[in-house]
């Protein structure tokens, strides 16, 4: 069962604040279980490691995009009428992918020991690797095969020279 502070911050004061509690609050794994999320934005909140089974969505909810393979799968989404329905088609994302910001959060979570040493070019590569791991499961999750990026690839790069 969903955390009622929690649910409240991310809720009512939303990204930001939420994204304020994650770093005050970082040994805490969030717990949104089964909560009601419909019409919530979600954009730029960091929810790695959210447990989001059962959680309720409906089409006005924002940024589901940014949320990983699975913790989209554990959703319930809900129709106008208030009952499950199926989730929007792998092909037609619930919206446009934007880069996630909860990733440079991630990163800039990382214990003091870790970082140590690295420049902030390294902080930067390692939050790039994670944005590429997250594109990368929303390509499977549209069923784009490495076949198909293949041949993207070779093509862009005939087209760059």
């Amino acid at each position: 069962m969903a955390d009622e502070e929690q649910l409240k911050i991310l809720t009512v004061q939303g990204p930001e604040a939420w994204n304020q509690w994650r770093i005050k609050q970082s040994v805490i794994s969030p717990e949104i279980t089964g909560a009601d999320l419909r019409g919530t934005d979600l954009r730029d909140a960091n929810l790695s490691d959210a447990d989001l089974t059962g959680a309720k969505v409906d089409k006005h909810t924002s940024g589901l995009s940014s949320l990983s393979v699975e913790q989209r799968a554990s959703l319930e989404f809900l129709g106008a009428d208030g009952h499950p329905e199926d989730a929007p088609a792998s092909d037609a994302p619930a919206d446009e992918y934007e880069p996630d910001v909860g990733l440079v959060l991630q990163v800039l979570q990382t214990p003091a020991e870790i970082l140590k040493g690295m420049t902030v070019v390294a902080a930067l590569f390692m939050a790039l690797l994670l944005e590429i791991e997250l594109v990368i499961d929303q390509l499977e999750a549209m069923g784009v095969n490495g076949a198909s990026l293949r041949a993207l690839d070779e093509e862009l790069r005939s087209l760059i020279g």
